[in-house]
């Protein structure tokens, strides 16, 4: 017996002395701790079961493997526990005279509270009577809520559904559950996952209860790693009031592993073919015998490697759709590179988590939580990748002789609007590929060591990496166990980095050059909940956060060529600009869209700006003013600001009978943005600048960006574009921006039966906007050129905006049913959403990858979920997971300030178009909106136009314009030419899970199935423009596309349909050893629509890769003498905006995991 229990506690030293190891070393490798998770709740009422009495006296106890917990029912018969941690708990129910009754499978998940009326038989002659209930599967008594809980089980049989790239992540769960549409074919961070057909930033994320969604841009900070889950809640409707994750389309909530008794500890190593992939994670958990104290550590790393469409990634498929663009339209050497170019090659994933508790005093818990996770992924883009022999396309790409340098330059760090004086140490290029720079310094390329001008490995891709550290203490004070104080701080620290050295000197490259997002977060939250009698549950809660984050980006090159860059101008005491030769007053601001930098070349041939290797543009003494510092030669955009967000928030769980819950609650919440980032001082010429472009450019509302005067800063806006006035950009800061947002919540359930059970919830949620529109800046000195350029056809003209939060109007009803005398349940839930002022993104230039966020309508969706569940995937014999959603969305589009919206912007082109038609001859400019010609009147309405070339549009008919009031299919981007041409909704997805499991062994299938979002776009299709006045509009002109004869509108055409079909094995070697074989896309079905530019394989389709490549243009003929890449006007969707997704069928791949019990 000594010996038995020495190998117990042995057994037990062993696993906390790893579980100290990994926890050690974990602080080892971050620095820094992470988070604590929320509690839930069990109450109810004990009654006599012959007479339907409440029984007094009862003692009520909820077991779990991680905590237990007692209760005493008083006179009504109730009992409560206010905190449970999330867990499935057996609850006991005794006392003399009664039969003790058990009932096992109560789920406790967070922020719920889960009514269990439990009944008690009064005790005959046989002693040590049982009874015993089971649970009914989809049924959740009390709670108001419309959640999904996922637990290890159920991750492990969905581990396949999301595909290969996601064995490791939570992903795969999430696609188990209704109310979910999520791409297959995905990997990294930030997955696109939609709930309820609202968008990817809709969702609000916590990790075990803390808020993780980046002020930025709304992104969840974590990366959904399965290490340490101990369940995955996704909220698709009935958020609680307390929730303090910023989401108007679903919640999600990851619940973290605690340690149990007994305790465990688990080794999982894994490989996979014919894909490279290996992981191997290690976890241990455990609590002492009076469970005072618990721990649990894991660590996890996983590295993979990944293939497209098939096998040999695409070989031979680059004139079937499946293509990315190097120099298209080149005379000589490649044109197209395979299609998986700029989507992810390989990822590295490493992962740590570590969570303790300890009991203070009698019944007190403090925690200890930490997390900090690495996600690092490359991208094909290395010239070898791009030319190289080592790319399947090597016959095609035969040019492989060219060099490729650097991005290095110069840069001026003299006082400015002086005149320019040379360094100490003036830049000087030992190879000749750049040049010297006698008056600047030399600025190399970042976190790439190399001298200066040296070529570029042919081998270095792009790469993308995203780390995330938390840490957080709580501590809650336990009155009783109907009463609790419970009080957190965390801290937690990410970042975004994108090092694309390519990027700066390959105009296709889909990286950026240089692109830094770190963000601080310090936060802390109060609860008070209080079971005040049997019929209410109050809680009250607070929560602050105040967040310091920077984004900083390249802009236009990092920091530009010397030879390219301006930074001096001939400027006189009044403040112009001045041919310095002649003495004529001329543009200070270079006349070269779209980012309108010099230096230039005025009408009489003379260089008028001068660059770090001649200031003086040859002419020392200028006729007119005198040379002065205008520029460094820095340029990049940044975005700097201090969020603090802060809410209150009150809930009401009030039960007036056992079978009728109400939750009513309310939250009111502030999202204050402090503009940290001044746009004024410490740039001495910004004011020149500001000056400058006021003097220069002309706008009026129709026009796609402010206009440069055509040939002097002197002529008059009127004359030179018709009903134009000068622009006024305005240079200045407020402290502040702050929004305070009232919330109402509702929900009630009310249980007709123990196998039925109906629930309806409405209630009212808000979420900040991206806190980067609030500050704009940049590096330069002309922050004018950047902020008309980009955001005056949005209403906007100074550095900082204040986009409104966007609120959501949630309305939901549930039937949750249980087949009496069987473990099958289903649930059916319609839904509605509405929400106003609603955030969306825009790409503002699609060069440089800058988005902006506007208040742009109101979006509209209904559809139902239902979830069909039979067993347990735990136990032996059948169990399936069914889900299925439908969804029917549509957004109606509201005016920016300048009284346009985002169809007046897009009716723009089609008013250009128009304008070069004989049906505009005669016509007169017009701001109205809905005019068939717009602003551009009749001006190119001419057979023959003024240079002397034909107009092909001439004979046309006028194309209509889209309905500025009608509905439309949701795009997460608002369509641009060549890019963003797809949208998100999907009207039907459905995934199922099969088990089968007979002792040791398990046999698990499983499918998705999407009907397919929405693409289709106005501005897909250009056409070559005859004439336009000065340098043009700015824009491209589009025309019709010729394969519909008209403008496509969003949503014109349908996506593939998608079927997936997966399978896993698994199997028992021994008590200590389990093994699983997962074999993912077995199928993956992409059913085109019968589209003349359908290709097999290709399951989603936008604009032509890349979001700038435009097809070939003009007429049918034009595209049939292209090459077959630029034929049709969509193609295979690449999204490197966050992800690199490739929309393409995924190739099979098969891993084994071996699983160790220590």
């Amino acid at each position: 017996m000594a010996k038995a229990n020495r190998e117990v506690v042995m057994h037990h030293a062993r696993r906390f002395i790893i579980a100290l190891g990994l926890a050690f070393f974990v602080g080892a490798c971050a620095g820094s701790v992470a988070m604590a998770g929320t509690t839930g709740g069990i109450s109810g009422r004990v009654l006599d079961s012959a007479t339907r009495a409440p029984v007094a006296g009862v003692k009520v106890t909820a077991v779990a493997p991680s905590e237990s917990a007692t209760s005493l029912t008083d006179a009504s018969g109730s009992y409560s526990f206010v905190s449970l941690g999330p867990d499935t708990y057996t609850l006991t129910a005794s006392k003399d005279g009664y039969d003790v009754t058990v009932q096992h499978g109560v789920t406790v998940l967070a922020d719920q509270t889960q009514t269990v009326t439990i009944s008690v038989t009064k005790s005959p002659t046989v002693i040590g009577r049982i009874n015993v209930v089971g649970t009914t599967g989809l049924l959740k008594p009390g709670t108001t809520s419309d959640i999904y809980s996922v637990n290890p089980a159920g991750q492990a049989a969905a581990v396949a559904l999301a595909g290969s790239g996601n064995l490791n992540q939570a992903y795969s769960a999430m696609a188990s559950v209704p109310g979910v549409s999520s791409v297959q074919g995905q990997q990294g961070w930030y997955q696109p996952v939609y709930i309820r057909g609202g968008d990817l930033d809709q969702v609000g994320w916590e990790f075990d209860g803390i808020p993780v969604n980046r002020t930025y841009d709304n992104a969840p900070q974590t990366f959904l790693s399965n290490l340490g889950q101990q369940e995955l809640q996704v909220y698709t409707g009935g958020t609680s009031a307390n929730a303090d994750a910023s989401g108007i389309a679903g919640y999600v909530n990851q619940v973290i592993k605690r340690g149990t008794r007994p305790g465990f500890g688990n080794l999982d190593v894994g490989i996979g073919a014919p894909v490279f992939y290996n992981k191997a994670s290690i976890e241990a958990g455990g609590a002492t015998p009076d469970q005072k104290f618990s721990y649990y550590a894991g660590l996890a790393k996983a590295d993979q490697s990944f293939r497209y469409l098939d096998q040999s990634n695409g070989a031979g498929h680059i004139n079937q759709g499946f293509f990315y663009p190097i120099s298209p339209g080149a005379g000589t050497g490649p044109e197209f590179g395979p299609g998986y170019m700029y989507g992810i090659a390989d990822t590295r994933d490493g992962e740590n988590v570590a969570n303790f508790h300890l009991r203070v005093g009698q019944s007190d818990d403090l925690q200890l939580l930490y997390l900090t996770s690495y996600l690092w992924f490359d991208i094909p883009s290395s010239l070898n990748d791009l030319y190289g022999a080592n790319t399947p396309y090597s016959t095609i790409n035969a040019n492989q002789g060219f060099a490729v340098t650097y991005a290095d330059g110069a840069v001026y760090q003299g006082a400015l609007m002086q005149p320019p004086v040379q360094p100490a140490n003036p830049c000087h290029d030992p190879s000749g590929n750049i040049g010297d720079s006698p008056y600047g310094v030399c600025y190399l390329y970042p976190s790439t060591p190399h001298f200066y001008g040296a070529p570029i490995d042919r081998n270095l891709r792009d790469t993308n990496v995203n780390t995330v550290s938390i840490t957080k203490l709580q501590y809650q004070k336990n009155f009783s166990s109907r009463s609790y104080l419970r009080l957190f701080g965390y801290g937690m620290y990410s970042e975004w980095f994108i090092h694309g050295p390519l990027a700066p000197v390959l105009l296709f490259d889909a990286s950026l050059g240089d692109y830094e997002l770190p963000s601080h977060t310090y936060g802390v939250v109060a609860d008070y909940s209080n079971q005040l009698n049997d019929k209410h549950l109050v809680t009250l809660s607070g929560y602050y956060s105040t967040t310091r984050i920077q984004r900083y980006t390249t802009t236009g090159g990092f920091p530009g060529n010397s030879a390219f860059v301006a930074v001096t101008s001939d400027v006189s005491s009044g403040g112009n600009c001045f041919d310095p030769v002649n003495g004529v007053q001329v543009f200070c601001v270079a006349p070269s869209p779209p980012h309108y930098r010099g230096p230039y070349t005025d009408a009489f041939g003379n260089q008028v700006q001068g660059t770090l290797q001649d200031p003086f543009a040859g002419v020392a003494v200028p006729a007119v003013g005198q040379w002065l510092v205008t520029e460094t030669g820095y340029r990049a955009n940044f975005n700097k600001l201090n969020p603090v967000f802060s809410a209150l928030s009150i809930n009401d769980n009030w039960k007036p009978t056992d079978r009728l819950t109400f939750n009513i609650g309310a939250r009111i919440e502030n999202y204050r943005n402090n503009l940290t980032d001044n746009t004024v001082n410490g740039f001495p010429a910004r004011a020149f600048w500001f000056n400058a472009y006021n003097n220069e450019f002309c706008y009026a509302p129709g026009y796609f960006q402010p206009l440069q005067k055509i040939n002097s800063p002197t002529d008059s806006c009127a004359a030179d574009w018709p009903l134009t006035t000068p622009i006024h950009m305005v240079n200045e800061n407020p402290g502040s921006f702050s929004h305070t947002e009232f919330q109402p919540r509702f929900g009630t359930t009310y249980s007709a039966s123990s196998d039925d059970i109906f629930r309806f919830s409405a209630g009212l949620y808000s979420r900040p906007a991206s806190t980067r529109e609030a500050s704009w800046n940049v590096t330069e000195q002309n922050l004018a050129a950047f902020l008309g350029v980009n955001f005056a056809a949005y209403g906007q003209f100074t550095p900082n905006h204040d986009v409104r939060p966007d609120r959501s109007s949630n309305f939901d009803i549930s039937w949750e049913h249980h087949f009496a005398g069987s473990d099958t349940s289903f649930k059916v839930t319609p839904f509605y959403r509405s929400t106003q002022d609603q955030v969306q993104q825009i790409i503002i230039n699609a060069l440089s990858g800058l988005f902006g966020s506007f208040n742009t309508g109101r979006q509209t969706v209904s559809g139902v979920e239902f979830a069909l569940q039979k067993g347990s995937f735990a136990n032996n014999g059948w169990a399936y997971n069914l889900a299925f959603t439908h969804t029917n969305s549509h957004i109606r589009y509201n005016s920016f300030s300048n009284g346009r919206n985002v169809i007046d912007n897009m009716n723009a082109y089609i008013q250009l178009y128009n304008s070069y038609t004989s049906a505009c001859a005669g016509a007169v400019a017009s701001s109205d909106a809905t005019s068939r010609c717009g602003v551009f009147g009749g001006a190119e309405a001419f057979a023959t136009e003024p240079n002397a070339a034909a107009n092909p549009y001439f004979l046309n008919a006028p194309q209509p314009l889209l309905d500025r009031n009608a509905e439309y299919a949701p795009y997460d981007l608002v369509p641009v030419p060549f890019a963003a041409a797809n949208g998100y909704e999907v009207p039907n997805v459905a995934s199922l899970i099969v088990n089968y499991k007979s002792g040791p062994l398990s046999l698990t299938p499983s499918l998705t199935y999407s009907s397919g979002s929405v693409y289709g776009s106005p501005l897909s299709w250009p056409g070559p423009q005859p004439f336009a006045p000065g340098d043009g509009y700015g824009v491209p002109l589009m025309i019709p596309d010729p394969y519909t004869g008209k403008f496509d509108n969003f949503g014109d055409f349908r996506q593939p349909t998608r079927l997936t079909l997966n399978m896993g094995i698994g199997y028992d070697v021994s008590k200590n050893v389990h093994a699983a074989l997962t074999l993912t896309n077995i199928v993956d079905q992409c059913n085109q629509r019968g589209y003349a530019w359908d290709y097999a394989g290709v399951c989603t389709y936008s604009s032509l890769p890349s979001s700038f490549l435009s097809p070939t243009g003009g007429m049918l003929g034009d595209a049939a003498a292209g090459p077959v890449q630029l034929k049709f006007p969509y193609a295979m969707w690449l999204n490197n905006n966050n992800t690199g997704f490739v929309g393409v069928k995924i190739p099979m791949q098969a891993s084994l995991n071996v699983r160790f019990k220590i």
